[in-house]
């Protein structure tokens, strides 16, 4: 056994302490702890280690709530007190943005959540086979399936839900390839959802039949759909609705949608103050078409870009259902379409809120040889800051920047940040 003190927490939640001179990663660990540990692995610059025994401890540290936390890996700090977390992930996002974009800017605190259990809108399970049975669970840091009848980032305590679900997949036959298939639970409403099964394989009729009669029978269903590769079952409703600054937007298990009801309304208000000097906007990945439609209602002219159909169609929709008339949406792929939009739409500032990996360079490019204004939302620091650090080389100045804690018990941080060119600021 190994002492091992720790004095910060690594963007994944692992534990950084020194051993003598060599970095070592330690899950579960907090700053200001010491650690007995046992060395798992080593490498040539640094080693990682297995908490045993906690000699010093954190003052706040908590008893984690969930019995999966530490196997699971969705979460990595619910063993920090909610105001450390907040510090840790203000932290985080220092450290990516000196590090990686080379800027020095000082954070503002981040905007807490009032939920810090409870939140999530949606989660997706993943099927996999465990002794003959088919069962719903997470898929582990380590890759492994872990099957689980609740998850407090969506329900509170042991889900009726959730265990009705694994007995029924558990029905399914055994012999079917249904492993890696998904499933999708939607919040409608404190106590109603729907339903996504996104299965791999075609399904006999009687299995088929099967999933229908239970679902459809279950007090707790709005809707559901069943796809499969060649075919799509649905049955009740299979949208839902939110409303803020009075623009309701229906969206769709299909499609992508901020998980965090309360904390997207903030970052939604925030994104519009930056940009209130604006005329024409163009929002890239623009999704259901939110923050399209929020920009319209103000009297801008928008065109929003996403590559998903089905999102797509009902950004279409939620702006014939708002009678908003001054917006677009075109289902394109950003990259092809960004060149000419640039040219015909001439936007004076743009919105991207690109998936976790970041920008692609095409499209990174085309942005830094603009000099529209840049609102960036981003899900993951470090590839905000790396992104950060092109555009900063092109002209661009970060003028402003928040934070939100969408992700509660996460590493997780959304960030939002309003970027000017130096020719135009």
């Amino acid at each position: 056994m190994t002492l091992c003190s720790i004095h910060s927490v690594a963007f994944g939640g692992d534990g950084v302490g020194k051993i003598g001179t060599q970095v070592c990663f330690v899950p579960f660990t907090l700053p200001g702890e010491v650690a007995e540990i046992e060395i798992s692995e080593q490498k040539r610059h640094f080693a990682k280690g297995k908490l045993k025994k906690l000699i010093q401890v954190n003052p706040e540290r908590v008893n984690p709530p969930c019995p999966y936390f530490f196997q699971c890996g969705g979460c990595q700090l619910q063993h920090a007190a909610y105001p450390l977390q907040l510090e840790l992930k203000k932290r985080f996002l220092e450290d990516s943005l000196t590090r990686i974009a080379k800027i020095q800017y000082p954070i503002p605190p981040i905007k807490p959540s009032t939920l810090a259990f409870e939140y999530r809108r949606h989660i997706s399970l993943k099927i996999q086979q465990i002794n003959q049975t088919f069962s719903l669970g997470f898929t582990t840091k380590k890759g492994a399936h872990l099957p689980i009848q609740s998850c407090l980032l969506f329900h509170k305590g042991p889900d009726p839900l959730l265990i009705f679900l694994q007995k029924l997949v558990a029905t399914l036959d055994p012999t079917l390839t249904l492993s890696n298939s998904s499933l999708k639970i939607v919040k409608t409403s404190e106590d109603r959802y729907i339903i996504f099964c996104h299965f791999l394989t075609e399904l006999p009729d009687k299995e088929m039949q099967k999933l229908k009669d239970a679902l459809t029978n279950h007090p707790a269903f709005d809707g559901w759909i069943i796809q499969t590769p060649k075919k799509i079952f649905t049955f009740g409703e299979t949208t839902a609705s939110f409303t803020h600054r009075g623009i309701t937007c229906t969206f769709s298990p299909l499609g992508f949608v901020q998980n965090h009801p309360e904390q997207t309304g903030y970052l939604y208000d925030w994104v519009l103050e930056k940009n209130q000097n604006s005329q024409k906007i163009l929002d890239l990945y623009c999704g259901i078409g939110a923050s399209s439609l929020l920009f319209a209602r103000d009297g801008k002219i928008v065109t929003g870009v996403e590559l998903n159909p089905a999102s797509i169609k009902l950004a279409i929709q939620n702006g014939q259902q708002n009678q908003i008339k001054n917006v677009q949406f075109l289902c394109a792929d950003v990259e092809e379409a960004l060149p000419s939009l640039l040219a015909s739409f001439t936007p004076d500032s743009i919105l991207v809120n690109p998936p976790k990996v970041g920008l692609a360079p095409a499209v990174l490019k085309i942005l830094g040889d603009s000099k529209s204004n840049i609102t960036y939302v981003s899900c993951n620091p470090p590839t905000l800051a790396r992104d950060l650090a092109y555009l900063s080389k092109q002209g661009f100045i970060l003028k402003d920047l928040q934070a939100f804690d969408m992700f509660p018990q996460t590493t997780h941080l959304e960030t939002a940040v309003y970027l000017v060119h130096s020719n135009t600021n």
